[in-house]
């Protein structure tokens, strides 16, 4: 499925690793620019959802794997992204 860069939230307290690599972002980046396609990052929409700031939403859909591929897109411009559950 594809799925809006906008509509994801990256939980830093969720995702195994603590911080992002600029350098991985950075060679996704070229890679995309080739051409290069990677597999679908993984997800998971929760409810009741409250953030780091303690912002409250009815529902998000967190990262559970795919941050650097996710902040390349981003950082590339592209609006969507392949996920799966």
């Amino acid at each position: 499925m594809k799925i809006n860069i906008s509509d994801l939230t990256w939980d830093k307290f969720i995702y195994p690793r603590c911080n992002k690599s600029q350098k991985t972002i950075t060679a996704y980046i070229e890679a995309l620019s080739i051409g290069a396609k990677f597999p679908p990052i993984k997800i998971q929409k929760v409810f009741n959802y409250t953030d780091e700031n303690g912002n409250k939403s009815i529902q998000a859909i967190i990262i559970l794997d795919g941050i650097h591929r996710w902040s390349a897109f981003k950082e590339n411009g592209i609006k969507e992204i392949a996920a799966r559950k």
